[in-house]
């Protein structure tokens, strides 16, 4: 017999084959299918979600992540240029005993000024962004928790279970309400008074009738109008319709 050969069941001789046991010849016949409905549902779910509509057409974590980045960079340069100022007039307010009696110490002294300016910027920059950016996080995941909880009551139990939220719900009432939510809890965290805190709720309402607006508009740009937009497109077509029948009879 040569080595490294094998017979099969009809005893024919095969070469360059090795013998293996009948019951690894067994498991080699039947190949190992990995298992994809892990895969299948995590595939499911991203579809579901992408087809779901967004405020301003992005995911919300896409959509806060891109908002408080915007918001850190403002915060930052306006705490930077108030720190920058107040860090500059300490300085000269600290070292007005000791001014300089001659041209190097002039220079010195300009160039120690810059130094702590740039320091004192830099530092109420970092604060006033990072104040910023999490205010503005906390508002924007007020609207999307109140967005969520409206698609979910009024969704249709089909839906539900498909883990879908009713469609038009994402308007600027749920804006409003979060802006009304936000300053109520941004004048208790700073102790406002209740005159303070009445003029804060304004102008929050004032800032959020027109922005949540504009995102009404651009949603029904994009085909996701919302309720109120459908609801005044259904009476014109009822009107019309009736219109229409009329002339016809």
């Amino acid at each position: 017999m040569w080595p490294f050969s094998s017979e099969n069941s009809g005893g024919r001789r095969e070469r360059g084959v090795l013998p293996t046991s009948p019951n690894a010849s067994n498991a080699g016949s039947q190949p190992t299918v990995p298992d994809t409905s892990l895969a299948e549902e995590i595939d499911v779910t991203l579809q579901t979600v992408t087809r779901q509509p967004q405020r301003l057409g992005l995911h919300p974590i896409l959509r806060i992540s891109l908002i408080g980045a915007i918001s850190f960079i403002a915060g930052f340069g306006l705490g930077s240029a108030h720190g920058a100022t107040t860090a500059a007039l300490r300085y000269r307010a600290e070292n007005a005993h000791r001014t300089p009696t001659s041209r190097t110490g002039w220079y010195l002294y300009g160039k120690s000024r810059n130094y702590h300016a740039i320091i004192g910027g830099v530092t109420e920059g970092v604060k006033n962004g990072a104040r910023y950016a999490a205010w503005t996080t906390l508002f924007l995941a007020i609207e999307e928790g109140l967005d969520r909880a409206r698609g979910k009551v009024f969704a249709s139990r089909q839906d539900r279970e498909d883990g879908k939220l009713a469609r038009g719900q994402r308007d600027f009432l749920n804006t409003v309400s979060a802006a009304v939510a936000f300053s109520g809890l941004y004048g208790w965290k700073n102790g406002f008074d209740r005159w303070s805190a009445q003029r804060l709720t304004r102008s929050a309402v004032r800032f959020a009738v027109p922005f949540g607006l504009a995102q009404d508009a651009l949603a029904s740009l994009r085909g996701d109008r919302p309720w109120y937009v459908e609801w005044v497109m259904g009476r014109a077509g009822a009107v019309e319709r009736n219109k229409v029948g009329q002339e016809m009879a």
